[in-house]
């Protein structure tokens, strides 16, 4: 499947790059970078140029959408994945190499893919919030924390802003 660019929008690019996300601390202070504004989310889903750009440390944030419409129904990456496995509070999944299927020889390292999610109160109300990040598999290529992106290095998330949606039940909070 391949998607048009949409005429007036400008590419979406990561909400960060070249790092790699060891907790749900750190997806809580990319989560609140977003939040203040600092960093962007990713608003609809990646068109085909976007997708060619993925790799190891890019970070995307985006919003699932609700009954108004508003947010990423689900996010799409046009990579194929193997069945997910828990880490902690988050789901890795590992690029599948499909060189005998496609009958193409690929010499490009395999990605993984980690994901978190987390509920937040918006002006919007409750939101759920993801996040998604691709690292190489053998993690050959040395990626930065969120502790050395200096535009976060000030913030201090607020506590209980943002809860795993792993961790609870979402009738519960709020």
């Amino acid at each position: 499947m391949s998607f048009k660019k949409r005429s007036g929008t400008s590419p979406q690019k990561p909400t960060c790059s070249n790092i790699r996300i060891r907790s749900p601390d750190d997806a809580h202070k990319i989560f609140f970078g977003v939040h203040c504004g600092t960093l962007s989310m990713v608003t609809r889903r990646l068109d085909s140029n976007e997708r060619a750009t993925i790799q190891t440390g890019s970070v995307y944030v985006w919003e699932e959408s609700d009954a108004s419409g508003i947010g990423i129904e689900r996010w799409t990456d046009g990579k194929r994945w193997g069945p997910s496995r828990v880490q902690q509070e988050f789901l890795v999944y590992e690029e599948t190499d499909n060189l005998e299927e496609d009958g193409i020889w690929s010499t490009r390292q395999l990605l993984a893919k980690k994901t978190y999610s987390a509920f937040v109160q918006t002006n919007l109300g409750r939101r759920k919030w993801h996040l998604c990040t691709y690292f190489e598999q053998s993690m050959e290529t040395p990626l930065g924390t969120v502790d050395e992106i200096v535009i976060l290095q000030s913030l201090v998330v607020p506590l209980g802003m943002f809860v795993g949606a792993r961790s609870v039940k979402p009738w519960v909070w709020f």
